[in-house]
């Protein structure tokens, strides 16, 4: 195929943009459940598959490039869990 060719396909091309997010379950104590929750909006993060109960558990997710940060902040949490589950 001729690059002249090729050139065109790729300038008519469409472009579909993604987000890739990383997917956990977190656990901790229903005392910290405040705590938890500000840093989850704070940080604008999905969330779903919620347990509350003495120990509390939900499914949270988030951009790539924020999981450090999100994850640091919610690691000073006495009681902290989390487990990875996927990457989409």
């Amino acid at each position: 195929m001729p690059i002249k060719l090729l050139l065109k396909q790729l300038r008519n091309a469409e472009i579909i943009e993604c987000t890739v997010k990383d997917y956990y379950k977190i656990t901790f104590p229903f005392e910290s459940m405040n705590d938890v929750m500000k840093i989850l909006k704070d940080e604008g993060a999905g969330q779903s598959d919620q347990f509350f109960d003495f120990e509390c558990n939900i499914r949270i997710n988030f951009r790539i490039s924020n999981g450090e940060r999100i994850l640091g902040r919610l690691s000073r949490i006495e009681g902290f869990k989390n487990s990875f589950i996927d990457r989409k």
